[in-house]
This record gives structure tokens, C-alpha cells and sequence, in this order.
């Protein structure tokens, strides 16, 4: 294997690795939540198995090394022998945070005084357990009182021929036998009749074949796991040759991994890398840009090719030799076209989308550690976690998530005393939910906690000259408060809040996704953080409305209504803004022309106004006519010129002019900022 395929082996393992690490802490922390069932510990144990056999056979000897004490640690929970206490829990739990470190630096190194430490830890653990200490001295004590029947000893018949390609696909003979070996006592014998004259012309190729005797307490199972990953790459044959009449106990081993069913642990030892290319999945990784992708949603756009390539191969026939009859189907098939397209963008975006659950899924490792240290109880709830977003969003989330939660768990639950002294139970609820609304999704957090005190909340505002006293604010302007720059309601300034610069970011970060907030708080009973965002960041259904002589484009979401108002309906304060009433509530009314320094257009007797929501606000925006609808691909201004206050983005359009999109929570922060003014 040359040095290319080796560091692509090594790459694919890494991204595989990622995701064990993943399995690894969800494991743990349930594990830690009080469930200990032996599909779990297995669970568990395998992704600690896989992590080590894949590190130690591409060169990753840190991380196989620290899985390796790992491993040990759970093999006795496996096997019965340590009950799971929480402080083991913990031990495994700061040892994947220093996996999670060796991976950040593509698994290599293994110098770090952390790293020292917590093998050091491990070892002696293990050794605490060998000698009965804490947690396995019942089981050891169990194990006397009612010895367990020895396993049974059967006796294996392997043959194994690879294709002569094994090896230029990434595999390794000798790697899969020696994994057979480590099942029990065997007898290996290598054929080497085919091989070719020496030297041979293609030294990767492979022409020898193995036969194996092994007793082993292994399942037919087990021994054909082994092979699995190879599976295209080679011919194997198992037989059970046990006699009968001559069963035998089986010698106990004194490696700790290889107890309690070994071999299945054995058959997820294979390198991941090996893996990794015939497993679909829906895991994304943002260290090394890439997303893996469900076979359905590939067939999906397989299948709309194939339709683009039947309507393209039918419309160069009408063009090429067009009959009467053919110009009458040349606008059904242009039609057909279009509808396949659309099919195809939707299919194509689908591969972008991604369960929350990847995102939600990083929180219960946060809560855990914040709640010991804040010696607060919690109960995560998580509802909606297979809600898809696009994987931009996704990743964009993450951050606004974070602070959000360290929110509610420092600010919003109560201690277990204060809870009991309120009549409520004395572990808290964290609730996380997300669900798909219209064309977004809602992600919501809430907790049962002590809700937010407006007084403090004003008092704190006007102490920081975010209000002036003459302001008056309804309930939700003044929960909205808590995201004002510099805001904090903390009495002193800790590790987890106090600074007041979380909660204005999160508002930030989430308008930068073309989202917004909302914030719902009863006190006494808690307090839920509602946001919305869009699907996705890339293609998004417009308006297109003309203002002067340019074409602009509006979200259809946002849209609420269209109107044709007189300029008897529209008010003018004294201020010179506009307003228009709507629905029983006083609109502000922005003039794209004016706003734009556009030239003035013909004078309509009426003017046209198109009210779109944004941020919970409604406002109105004046325009000189509705063009019509198309889906849009969105380019961020960012990247091409720069950022422009009042648009989200730029398009170009069928005539290969640029259009830019209008951003409503913008221009309602604007009009908003101006009717204050």
C-alpha cells in the first residue's frame, strides 16, 4: 500500500473515529444516569474496542494505548465483575475528553501530562478492582458462592482465500488472521501453491491462502465477524468440527479483554477505515468539511438524473428533426424539465439536511459537568431529535445552543433546597424540542425553573442605560431585555456567567442565520427560549417586487399579506414616519424608494404595501408592483462585496441580472430604531 492510500485509510478512520467517540460519551452518560443493561456496557465497549483495534493497526498508538486501560475498565462492567459507579464513569469520561484532544491533532502525540495522568488513573483502577477493591469485591464474592458453568470449547475448521486485489483495497491479510488468533489455541497453515514466479510483476497482489484449527469458546458468528469487512475481498469457509463426545472446559484467560464473549468485541476491532466506505450514515463532521449521506437520499437523485436525461434525450429530437406535431409537445417537455429540475434541487438539498439530534446530542455531556459543579439536579428531556436542518445551520446553532442551556441551568433551575422550600420536585427539567413549522424549524428551550424577575431584570437595565425611566415596556420587551448587549443579572462573575456578553451574541448569531428569538417566561413555573430558523441557508422561495427600475426579493415566509392602500389610509406622524393600521394594530411602513435613494417612479393613485413579519413585529413595505414568484439561490454579499445593512443576500436571475434580497428583521430593526428616534 503506498503512502496515499495509507493516508486516506488514516483520514477515513479518523472521521470513523469521531463518531465511536460520539457513541462512546452518549454511552457513558446514560451509564452515568443509573442505566447499566449489558447492551449498553456492550455498546459501549465496542466503540472503545473499535477506536483501539483501528488506532493501533494505522500507527495511532495514543489512542489505542489509552482505549486500550479504557477498554479494561469496561470489560470488568461487561463481564459483571464492577458495578458502574459514577466515579469510574467519570474517570472514562475525562479519558475520552483526551481522545477527543489526541483527535483534534489527527490522534498523533501522547506526551500531554493529561494524557499521563489519566492512563496512571486507569492503571490503577484496574488494579483496585484485581485486588478487590471498591465495587468488584460483590461480584468477586458472588462468583465464589455460585461458580458459573465453564464455557464449552469448540473446535473450528477456517479456510480463508483472499482475491489476489485484497490488499489494494485497503485490507490486510495478515491483520485478519492474526484478529482469528486471538480467539483461542490455533494451527495455521499457509498455501502457497498459486504463487506466481519470482519477482512477481505486481507485488501487491495476493496468492496465497490460510487454513486454521481453532479451539475457541468463539461462535460461528463471531468468527465470521471477523471477516465481515472483507467480505468482497476474500472466500471463507467455517466448519464446526467439535466432536461430540469431547467437550472441554475452556482454559480461562488472564487478559481481562478477552473475557465475556471476546470475539464479538474482536469482530469491531477492525480498522474503521475499513469500514467506513460501505456504511451509509448520516454523520457529518465539521473538522474535515464532509457529511456522510443515506443511500435513499443518493438513489433519490439517481433517479432525477435519469428523468433529466430521458426529457433532454426527447427535447434533441423535437430540435433536431421538429415535426407540427412536436412544437405542441416542445412546451410540455420544457415543462417536464422544469418540474424535474425542481425534483433534483429538492433531492440535492435533502443530502445537505441533518437530524438535530448531531447537535443536540453534544449538550448532555455539558449539562452533566454544569450541573455537578452548579450541585444542581436535571432532568434532559429531548423531544424532536430527528427534526432535519441544513448542515450550515446546524453547525451555526451549536454555539447560541450552548449558552442557552448554561443559561438555564446557572439562571433559571433552582437548587434542590430552594425547589423543595417552592413546593416542586427537587430535580429540575431541562426540555429540548425541535420541530418544523411552515418553512422553518423551531428549536426550543425551556426549564421548569423560577422564571425571570422583570424587577430585576428593568432595574438592571436601567442601571446600565439600556432603558431610560420614562420607557414603558411591556412583559415581553423586558424579558427580551436579558439579550441586550453587556446585560447580566449575575451577582458575582464566574466560570459559567456574569460578564453579559453570552446572550447578546446568541441574538446575533442567530439573525446571522436569517433567524430570530423569542423568549416566554412565567415566574415561578420557568422559562422557554423559542428560535426560528430557516431550513437552509442556500435556495429559498421569493417575491420579486419591483421598486423604481430594480427588482428586489422578498422571503415568502415573511409575507403576510398584500394590500393596495389610498393615502387617506396611510398616517403620518409628526416625526415624518408612516404608519398604516392593520388588523386592529398601528404598522410602520417603510418606503423602499425613499430608503434606497432610488429615483421617484410615476405617481400611483394608490400605493402598493406588502406586510411581512419578522421577529415577531409586522411592518410594511412600500413598493411600486408584485413581478411574481421563483425559488432564488442565495449568494452572501460577504463573500462577493460586503456586508449591507436591509439585505440578506444577492441572486441572479434568469436574464443573468443581480438581485438582492430584502432582510426583514433588518429593515423592522430600522423601523423600529426609527419610530423610537
Amino acid at each position: 500500500m503506498d503512502d496515499l492510500d495509507l493516508e486516506h485509510l488514516k483520514s477515513i478512520f479518523l472521521d470513523e473515529c469521531r463518531e465511536n467517540l460520539e457513541l462512546l460519551e452518549n454511552g457513558l452518560l446514560r451509564m452515568g444516569n443509573g442505566e447499566s443493561d449489558p447492551d449498553l456496557v456492550n455498546e459501549v465497549f465496542r466503540a472503545a474496542h473499535s477506536i483501539k483495534g483501528g488506532g493501533a493497526t494505522l500507527g495511532f498508538t495514543a489512542l489505542a494505548e489509552l482505549t486500550h486501560h479504557m477498554e479494561t475498565l469496561l470489560d470488568f462492567m461487561r463481564a459483571g465483575k464492577l458495578e458502574v459507579l459514577e466515579d469510574d464513569v467519570d474517570i472514562l469520561l475525562n479519558a475520552q475528553d483526551c481522545l477527543n484532544e489526541l483527535l483534534a491533532g489527527d490522534g498523533e502525540g501522547n506526551s500531554s501530562e493529561n494524557f499521563e495522568n489519566l492512563k496512571a488513573q486507569l492503571e490503577k483502577r484496574v488494579e483496585e478492582i484485581n485486588n478487590g477493591g471498591e465495587g468488584g469485591s460483590k461480584a468477586s464474592a458472588d462468583a465464589e458462592e455460585e461458580p458459573e458453568a465453564p464455557p464449552t470449547l469448540k473446535n473450528w475448521y477456517v479456510h480463508f482465500a483472499p482475491k489476489p486485489e485484497i490488499m489494494q483495497r485497503g485490507n490486510e491479510p495478515l491483520f485478519l488472521i492474526k484478529e482469528l488468533l486471538r480467539l483461542g489455541e490455533a494451527k495455521v497453515q499457509l498455501n502457497t501453491d498459486e504463487l506466481p514466479a519470482w519477482p512477481p510483476e505486481e507485488p501487491t497482489l495476493c496468492f496465497m491462502s490460510w487454513e486454521v484449527e481453532l479451539d475457541s469458546e468463539a461462535t460461528l458468528e463471531d468468527i465470521e465477524g471477523i471477516f465481515e469487512w472483507a467480505s468482497l475481498d476474500c472466500v471463507v469457509t467455517v466448519e464446526d468440527r467439535t466432536p461430540p463426545e469431547e467437550t472441554a472446559p475452556a482454559t480461562p484467560t488472564t487478559d481481562p479483554a478477552a473475557t465475556a464473549d471476546p470475539a464479538k468485541a474482536e469482530a469491531a476491532d477492525k480498522p474503521a477505515a475499513k469500514k467506513a466506505p460501505e456504511k451509509g450514515g448520516q454523520k457529518a463532521n465539521a473538522e474535515s468539511q464532509t457529511i456522510r449521506i443515506a443511500t435513499e437520499k443518493i438513489d433519490q437523485i439517481m433517479n432525477m438524473v435519469g428523468e433529466l436525461v430521458i426529457t433532454q434525450s426527447m427535447l434533441r429530437r423535437i430540435t433536431s428533426e421538429p415535426t407540427v406535431e412536436d412544437y405542441e409537445q416542445l412546451s410540455e417537455q420544457f415543462a417536464q424539465q422544469e418540474r424535474n429540475i425542481r425534483e433534483l434541487q429538492e433531492s440535492v438539498m435533502r443530502v445537505r439536511m441533518l437530524p438535530v439530534s448531531y447537535g443536540f446530542n453534544r449538550l448532555p455531556r455539558l449539562i452533566r459537568d454544569l450541573s455537578k459543579k452548579l450541585n444542581k439536579a436535571v432532568d434532559l428531556q429531548i423531544n424532536g431529535a430527528n427534526t432535519e436542518l441544513d448542515k450550515t445551520v446546524l453547525e451555526g446553532i451549536m454555539d447560541p445552543l450552548v449558552h442557552l442551556v448554561r443559561n438555564s441551568l446557572d439562571h433559571g433551575l433552582e437548587s434542590p433546597e430552594d425547589r423543595k422550600e417552592a413546593g416542586k420536585d427537587p430535580t429540575g427539567t431541562l426540555t429540548l424540542e425541535a420541530r418544523h413549522q411552515g418553512g422553518n424549524v423551531v428549536i426550543s428551550i425551556g426549564d421548569d425553573g423560577k422564571g425571570i424577575n422583570r424587577t430585576v431584570v428593568k432595574d438592571k437595565a436601567l442601571e446600565r442605560g439600556i432603558i431610560s425611566p420614562s420607557d414603558e415596556l411591556t412583559d415581553e420587551q423586558i424579558d427580551m431585555l436579558i439579550f441586550a448587549p453587556g446585560f447580566s443579572t449575575a451577582a458575582a462573575v464566574s466560570d459559567v456567567s456574569g460578564r453579559g456578553v453570552g446572550m447578546d451574541v446568541v441574538k446575533r448569531n442567530i439573525a446571522d442565520l436569517g433567524g430570530h428569538v423569542t423568549i416566554a417566561s412565567n415566574p415561578g413555573e420557568g422559562t422557554t427560549v423559542t428560535i426560528h430558523l430557516p431550513l437552509t441557508l442556500a435556495i429559498l422561495d421569493g417575491q420579486l417586487v419591483r421598486v423604481a427600475d430594480q427588482i428586489y426579493v422578498l422571503p415568502i415566509l415573511s409575507i403576510v399579506e398584500t394590500l393596495e392602500l389610498s393615502d387617506e389610509e396611510i398616517k403620518r406622524l409628526p416625526g415624518g414616519e408612516e404608519v398604516v393600521k392593520f388588523r386592529g394594530d398601528y404598522l410602520p411602513l417603510v418606503n423602499l424608494q425613499k430608503k434606497f435613494n432610488l429615483p421617484p417612479t410615476t405617481t400611483h393613485k394608490n400605493k402598493l404595501v406588502v406586510i411581512v413579519e419578522s421577529l415577531g413585529e409586522m411592518l410594511g413595505l412600500v413598493i411600486d408592483h408584485v413581478v411574481g414568484q421563483q425559488q432564488v439561490v442565495i449568494k452572501a454579499l460577504e463573500e462577493n462585496y460586503h456586508s449591507v445593512s436591509g439585505f440578506a443576500g444577492a441572486t441572479i436571475m434568469n436574464d443573468g441580472s443581480v438581485a438582492l434580497i430584502l432582510d426583514p428583521p433588518a429593515l423592522s430593526q430600522n423601523a423600529v430604531m426609527s419610530e423610537a428616534a
